[in-house]
């Protein structure tokens, strides 16, 4: 009986557990992060409190767009991803981006980093063919928005807002009947950038 009754307490734990986790999965903000990843480290360290948000189920992290050109920057999303253990947040890579933008940190070069098999030195999800095939940050932003319920989406904004430029600029397509302006006003809670500059600054990224 005692083993019975253990078993059936273990049950109620589970179920009650996975009632919680539900709930939470619910409630979470939904997010989309739109980063230059490939320069200053606040991209990673936002990234890292986005990651464990998710694990405690208060953030849903949608998306993640790259607002700087190359597959090598989406390669670090996809590192990140999967460090995390959330290979599964798909990624959008910015095209017709700001060329040649400047590099405060180098850590980009970690993601050509090889081992001497000439395997990817730091573990990635997404193979160099998958990477190249990512679709572009703009057509993401729209599935992702039109899939989202009203006024439901937060999107944090780090580094250059071509991304977001191109979505609001983009016209009703396959994807949607809806401009990209109207998208945004439909499903977009608050948007937040970092740092943002508009007009001439001395960086292009402010």
């Amino acid at each position: 009986c005692g083993c019975g009754g253990g078993t059936s307490r273990n049950q109620n734990n589970q179920q009650a557990a996975d009632s919680a986790k539900t709930t939470c999965a619910a409630s979470a903000q939904a997010v989309i992060l739109d980063t230059d990843l490939g320069s200053s480290t606040d991209d990673v360290v936002l990234m890292a409190c986005l990651y464990n948000l998710m694990d405690q189920g208060t953030v849903d992290l949608k998306a993640i767009m790259v607002n700087r050109e190359g597959a090598t920057n989406a390669k670090l999303a996809d590192i990140m991803n999967t460090y995390y253990k959330h290979a599964e947040i798909p990624i959008g890579l910015v095209k017709n981006g700001k060329k040649d933008p400047r590099v405060f940190i180098d850590y980009w070069k970690m993601a050509e980093s090889k081992t001497y098999t000439d395997e990817p030195e730091m573990p990635r999800s997404l193979s160099d063919s998958e990477i190249a095939q990512l679709p572009d940050a703009c057509q993401l932003y729209r599935k992702t928005l039109s899939e989202a319920k009203d006024s439901s989406v937060t999107i944090f904004s780090i580094g250059f807002a071509t991304n977001l430029a191109h979505l609001l600029e983009s016209g009703p397509d396959s994807i949607s009947r809806l401009s990209g302006i109207d998208l945004v006003k439909n499903k977009v809670k608050a948007i937040y950038l970092q740092a943002g500059h508009f007009g001439k600054g001395l960086e292009p990224d402010y």
